[in-house]
């Protein structure tokens, strides 16, 4: 890492951010799961209201209520998930600073401090108010978009990490990634 830091950001992150990025995590590749979910659990009162055969309607009820008790279920995982990961990582409610080189990427913060070369980060994806970066399959480093000052700043950003990666390149923000 070089001792000047090609841009360097400032900020704290939000349990939203937390939140932003549980849901993007669980439904970048869970997304068919909500489907069939929401599908299975449409299936009897669907068959209720339009059907004629509502003996077995009927009997489909309990499938439906449990596939709903799933979608359920699928939906408040990543809040709960975030709530915890912000009720245990205290640090994140403080100012810290982000830098990125050459090198790699680190935080630096009042009780914590990391930094990470670019070899070691696997993917980089964009959603709408983060970036996301990948070194395990669940362990990300997060840096909110709000940390950046202007447009330049973040084109350069963009350019430093797609050269720091290549032949990889930033995700960008899919469906899941523009809503979370």
């Amino acid at each position: 890492m070089a001792d000047t830091p090609a841009i360097e950001l400032h900020g704290a992150w939000t349990v939203r951010d937390c939140i932003g990025f549980h849901y993007f995590h669980t439904f970048r590749r869970a997304w068919p799961l909500l489907t069939v979910a929401a599908a299975c659990g449409a299936v009897a009162p669907a068959m209720l209201v339009f059907g004629s055969n509502r003996p077995r309607a009927a009997r489909l009820i309990p499938f439906s209520g449990m596939c709903l008790v799933w979608l359920l279920g699928i939906l408040l995982a990543p809040l709960w998930k975030a709530a915890r990961q912000w009720k245990a990582q205290l640090y994140l409610r403080k100012c810290s600073t982000v830098w990125f080189d050459s090198g790699g990427m680190g935080f630096k913060g009042a009780d914590n401090s990391c930094a990470a070369g670019w070899k070691t980060i696997g993917s980089v994806w964009e959603t709408r108010r983060l970036f996301v970066f990948y070194y395990a399959p669940s362990l990300a480093y997060l840096v909110p978009k709000r940390f950046f000052e202007d447009a330049a700043e973040t084109a350069a950003f963009r350019a430093l990490v797609a050269s720091a990666i290549s032949p990889k390149a930033v995700a960008p923000p899919g469906l899941v990634g523009r809503w979370c």
